[in-house]
């Protein structure tokens, strides 16, 4: 995350105990989606307190609410939740468990809404096969890049592939131990052998 997260207490006093299960809480959505550049959260205590012989007691209907404000390129994410209709928000603890697991949910579409416009905008690259080792294997695209691609990247199995067999394929984000590294490797062709292209 860009910015460390935010997090504030409202008619309540801090707590260093919940305070550290929140910042627990954003640890895991991180992990989740590495696309957070900011998160807010909010405690407050709805219903007030009375004092009854020296010692302080919620008022009956008293609730915690818990909101999160979270940011992702292109979306701004909101959980907040009506204490009136959550009874379990008793507990502030519970608060924020629910509050973050909504939270998760909503940044579980935006992530798979990313994949999908990702994955829809990748054009398949056509290469060659070069070498085939033990489970893995290189191929030459058509700019003579070289790549990698593992056996459980190829589609169709990978004991099919023989070397000079021409493909498509996408390339994975990042290198992999190897280098460039190719995933849904295919073959073209009946026999996986026309000659789609000419490498130098």
């Amino acid at each position: 995350m860009q910015v460390p997260v935010d997090i504030r207490f409202r008619h309540v006093p801090a707590s260093d105990a919940l305070k550290a299960a929140i910042e627990e809480r954003v640890a895991a959505l991180e992990r989740f989606s590495d696309r957070i550049t900011s998160c807010h959260v909010t405690v407050d205590h709805v219903g007030g307190q009375k004092e009854t012989r020296g010692r302080s007691h919620h008022r009956q209907g008293s609730h915690y609410r818990v909101s999160i404000r979270v940011t992702v390129p292109g979306a701004e994410l909101f959980v907040g939740r009506d204490p009136e209709a959550h009874a379990n928000f008793e507990d502030a603890y519970a608060a924020v468990n629910e509050a973050f697991d909504a939270m998760r949910r909503q940044l579980q579409d935006v992530e798979r809404t990313v994949r999908q416009d990702v994955k829809a905008h990748v054009r398949p690259l056509h290469g060659r096969v070069t070498k085939l080792l033990q489970g893995f294997g290189f191929l030459a695209a058509e700019s003579g890049r070289e790549l990698y691609f593992h056996q459980n990247a190829v589609v169709g199995g990978f004991g099919k592939l023989a070397v000079g067999d021409e493909v498509r394929f996408t390339e994975h984000p990042g290198e992999g131990e190897k280098g460039p590294q190719a995933s849904t490797v295919e073959r073209v062709g009946k026999s996986g052998h026309a000659p789609i292209l000419t490498l130098g």
